[in-house]
């Protein structure tokens, strides 16, 4: 993660990006100076996606948006 960059509002934007069905199926964990993106599998959608493909695509999906905007110059 770039020197000087805020985490909190960060975090803030990418727990509202959003989601099929606005599920918003993932967590995120701050470690030091970086972020971790863990699927939130209480948000899943069993009966849409038995398979956790659409989960797993909305979580990448929230991976790159959040690595674009901590590269983003303020």
């Amino acid at each position: 993660m770039p020197e000087g960059i805020d985490l909190v509002p960060l975090l803030e934007l990418a727990t509202r990006a959003p989601s099929s069905h606005n599920t918003q199926p993932w967590l995120f964990r701050a470690r030091g100076d970086s972020i971790e993106l863990h699927a939130d599998r209480t948000r899943a959608l069993p009966i849409n996606d038995p398979h956790d493909r659409e989960l797993t695509i909305r979580c990448g999906a929230t991976r790159r948006w959040r690595s674009s905007r901590s590269r983003r110059p303020r």
